[in-house]
């Protein structure tokens, strides 16, 4: 499984012996998504929030609107994207991540987020909730426990982005490299599929 929150999940909802399971990421094709071209637009962040998520009830999309609606009344040049709704391809969809300057979730349901860690590694600073997978895999300062908190934070690093054209950079610089210790996750994998048989 991917994190220690996926693998408690399973335990307490199912039978199983914990011993058989075994948290090793997932495999993450970070040079993939991470091209020159990127590279480039990454040095240039537009004002944009996206939420990486389908549109469903546990990925929480009505909070996204109502901090859009927050945000918007102070900074109205912000714009809020949800690339699921505007049916874009995979390259256009990573070309909007490394322009985004935030991702924000608020979801119910993750035991692992990739479309958060896609973000990160194209330098997008993530919002995310106090909960599941996220405590496990981000610091503490881009966590938030309510609607209002994360409002307020993302007006404070607005700010502070307007102050100090590097601010966004240097807390980006903080955990832009988590999606690449998934890489190896196969050969994780592996040596525990190997070690298993034996």
């Amino acid at each position: 499984v991917a994190t220690n929150y996926h693998k408690q999940l399973i335990i307490q909802q199912r039978t199983c012996q914990p011993n058989k399971i075994h948290v090793t990421g997932l495999p993450m094709y970070t040079n993939e998504w991470v091209t020159k071209n990127r590279l480039e637009m990454m040095k240039n962040k537009k004002d944009i929030v996206v939420f990486p998520h389908r549109i469903d009830i546990e990925k929480s999309p009505n909070s996204f609107k109502a901090l859009k609606r927050e945000i918007k009344t102070k900074y109205p040049n912000y714009k809020f994207r949800i690339p699921i709704e505007e049916k874009l391809n995979k390259e256009e969809y990573y070309d909007l991540l490394a322009r985004s300057k935030f991702v924000f979730s608020d979801s119910l349901q993750e035991t692992w987020g990739i479309g958060t860690l896609e973000a990160v590694s194209l330098g997008c600073v993530p919002l995310l909730p106090n909960r599941l997978s996220y405590v496990e895999m981000y610091p503490k300062e881009f966590l938030f426990d309510n609607l209002v908190e994360a409002t307020l934070k993302l007006e404070d690093w607005i700010n502070k982005d307007k102050n100090n054209s590097m601010f966004l950079f240097n807390l980006s610089k903080q955990i832009i490299t988590i999606p690449f210790k998934y890489e190896k996750a196969i050969d994780n994998m592996l040596k525990i599929i190997q070690k298993e048989a034996k």
